[in-house]
């Protein structure tokens, strides 16, 4: 556990334990768990899983939109390396959308137990969800581009400088 813990601090290098025993993972957004129930390294893994998946999958800490998409690939490619996994941003919203804030934490430890089958975290729901997103983040960079240049977006879907 101590060594999964302290790869886990070296990727995110402005982590840190405070006194109340809560890895403050991402101090920029206060991304963080609380370590007092860890007994072991999958236990380490699930509170990843389910207390930072949010902030990777949807962390906006800057105007910028530009900047936010940057912080988000970073953060995952952090949590990629930790995990030793190669999730795209659909995956990690998927599983924010099914594991986030502990909200099936059965199927959490299952999750990491599989060697985190993806498989095991697709509904219904998030089959449609993929199926809508297939292309999100080319997207959304090219909108943060433009925006960052000063371009508007209007109803009409017309761009006004």
């Amino acid at each position: 556990m101590i060594d999964f813990l302290k790869r886990l601090m070296v990727d995110f290098k402005e982590s840190y334990i405070n006194c109340n025993f809560e890895l403050i993972l991402i101090p920029k957004t206060n991304t963080y768990f609380s370590l007092m129930n860890c007994k072991n390294e999958l236990d380490i893994k699930c509170k990843l899983l389910e207390w930072c998946s949010r902030t990777i999958s949807k962390g906006q800490p800057y105007q910028l939109e530009r900047k936010n998409i940057e912080y988000r690939k970073e953060n995952l490619k952090r949590f990629n390396q930790v995990l030793g996994t190669s999730f795209n941003e659909d995956e990690i919203d998927l599983i924010y959308c099914e594991l986030g804030n502990a909200i099936n934490h059965q199927l959490t430890i299952k999750f990491v137990e599989s060697g985190y089958d993806l498989s095991l975290l697709i509904n219904d729901y998030s089959v449609f969800q993929l199926s809508l997103n297939p292309i999100k983040w080319q997207r959304d960079i090219a909108i943060a581009q433009l925006k960052d240049l000063g371009y508007a977006f209007g109803q009409k879907k017309t761009i006004h400088r």
